[in-house]
């Protein structure tokens, strides 16, 4: 068993013949990218870790943000799926 993903305070174990398959799946996952933190090496294997969190110095702006993606992580990710097609469309090369 060796891991392939850390995230919210759970280590995620699985073969090692799975292991590069779960992690693509993981990075391929929009979601998720949501949540990506960094990559840490790990038994001599780089994983990645997912979280998010809440910080005092982050302020209203930022944390506001961050309070919904972690309450709410449907609404967050619909809303930052919405504002980057709407930022595709007004920024969108011009044809002509």
């Amino acid at each position: 068993m060796v891991p392939f993903a850390i995230g919210f305070n759970e280590l995620y174990l699985c073969r090692s013949d799975f292991s590069a398959e779960y992690k693509e799946c993981l990075f391929a996952n929009h979601f998720l990218s949501l949540f990506f933190a960094k990559t840490i090496e790990f038994q001599g294997d780089k994983v990645p870790v997912y979280q998010r969190f809440i910080l005092p110095e982050h302020g209203i702006r930022r944390g506001l943000p961050s309070f919904v993606q972690i309450l709410a992580p449907d609404l967050y990710y619909n809303a930052k799926t919405l504002r980057r097609r709407l930022r595709g469309l007004f920024h969108s090369p011009s044809k002509g």
